[in-house]
């Protein structure tokens, strides 16, 4: 399991504060935690840490990380 925040940084704080809720939450109580079912969790904080310092959907060069996407023919161009 991937959790992201910050991907739009007017978002992060919400996106931070589960992660930390989760991690207290598992801290407190290790047999809720997903490892003690065999399940890997990843907490990415910050994805778009620029646009979380500035309050912004963009990163630093006007990139919205979340709506950007390559189109499958530009995907595929790249191998």
């Amino acid at each position: 399991l991937v959790h992201m925040s910050g991907t739009h940084g007017v978002e992060a704080h919400a996106g931070s504060a589960v992660q930390l809720a989760l991690l207290k939450r598992w801290a407190d109580a290790p047999a809720d935690a997903p490892s003690s079912r065999g399940v890997r969790v990843v907490l990415v904080h910050a994805v778009n840490p620029h646009g979380f310092h500035c309050g912004r959907r963009w990163n630093e060069q006007g990139v919205d990380l979340n709506r950007n996407l390559l189109s499958e023919r530009e995907f595929a161009a790249l191998s």
